[in-house]
């Protein structure tokens, strides 16, 4: 509210009022604090982000789409715009989208993204192709600096499933080992 008072046409003081009063769930004020970021400054993408998050957490999917999509159209190098645009894809079942945001990421924006791999090998799993998403979380877990273990987890899982029990347990206990 300060920094507000100090610069009314403070975008940042905007949208971090908004997300503060989103997660104390005034959610009326909250999206009136996104808009008015947006209104001081259409061409700011962190703006739009912010507001997209906002629209999924509320459930309006369309809109957080909408918003992440102008979001990368202002800055398509922003690699957390298609990330999350890709989740709100998957969620709503347009599985091919979310793995071509997915695959954005990694292959134009940053192939070392150890999420974006296991974002990607996850809607690879629920569309059933399970060869590509054991692939892409054995490329999880080799770009990965923290968080293996759910990759390592979901090999296991596939590689079960595929009739590979064995090796899929000598595998995982090699890995729960180190």
């Amino acid at each position: 509210d300060r920094a507000i008072e100090l610069d009314p046409k403070n975008v940042r003081a905007y949208a971090s009022r908004g997300l503060a009063k989103a997660k104390k769930g005034d959610m009326g004020s909250a999206s009136a604090d996104f808009d008015r970021a947006i209104e001081l400054d259409p061409k700011d993408s962190v703006a739009y982000v912010n507001r997209g998050n906002f629209k999924q957490m509320k459930g309006d999917l369309e809109g957080a789409i909408e918003d992440y999509t102008m979001a990368i159209v202002l800055n398509p190098k922003d690699s957390i715009a298609y990330v999350n645009r890709g989740g709100v894809k998957q969620t709503k079942g347009d599985l091919e989208g979310a793995i071509d945001d997915y695959t954005r990421v990694i292959i134009e924006l940053n192939p070392k993204d150890g999420y974006a791999y296991g974002y990607r090998a996850n809607a690879k799993a629920i569309a059933r192709k399970w060869p590509d998403a054991l692939a892409d979380y054995r490329l999880a877990c080799d770009v990965a600096t923290d968080n293996r273990d759910y990759p390592h987890l979901y090999i296991w899982l596939i590689r079960a499933r595929l009739g590979e029990t064995d090796a899929a347990n000598k595998e995982l206990s090699g890995y729960l080992a180190t």
